[in-house]
């Protein structure tokens, strides 16, 4: 009992250290934070991924809202669909299983170019044709644990010149 309030003081500065403030953000240019607008992770429970949909017309960016992403295992079989929501935000249950995404290029607002970004590098939004092999790599899923689209959000333009041609498809 001697030590009780000592404890007690020691406990509450512990726990108030260990609340808020977060990382020190990884920012951009363009109005993102840790890749996602305004720093959020819009999630539904039960999700395993999480990511966005948005425009890079305006910093910061804005979202947009009805586009369809679908997860692939290593065989190309379709595992999941996600549809982003009004904030841009997508997630879904996809299982340990997935490796891959797409972005279904019919469901992509009039007047976008079906090409977009994700990090550094350059994906066409899918056509409904199978032949079509345009597929972003997912980070590894671990059951249980929702996960980041790593490189932030899947950034669509509509003003000014096209970005340049895809590179990250395959043949």
């Amino acid at each position: 009992m001697k030590y009780l309030g000592f404890l007690l003081l020691a406990l509450f500065v512990f726990l108030l250290g260990c609340g808020g403030g977060g990382g020190g953000g990884g920012g951009s240019s363009d109005g993102t934070t840790n890749g996602f607008t305004n720093g959020a992770t819009d999630a539904n429970p039960g999700s395993t991924i999480v990511g966005q949909i948005v425009s890079r017309d305006s910093n910061p960016v804005t979202p947009i809202a009805g586009v369809t992403v679908r997860f692939y295992d290593s065989g190309g079989s379709l595992l999941a669909s996600a549809v982003s929501r009004a904030n841009g935000y997508f997630d879904a249950n996809i299982g340990t299983n997935a490796v891959k995404c797409d972005v279904d290029g019919s469901t992509v607002p009039n007047g976008y170019y079906a090409i977009f970004r994700y990090g550094s590098t350059r994906y066409q939004a899918s056509s409904t044709s199978p032949s079509v092999t345009c597929r972003v790599p997912l980070p590894t899923i671990v059951p249980g644990v929702l996960t980041e689209m790593t490189n932030g959000a899947f950034k669509f333009v509509s003003l000014g010149p096209p970005d340049p041609p895809a590179n990250g498809c395959l043949p």
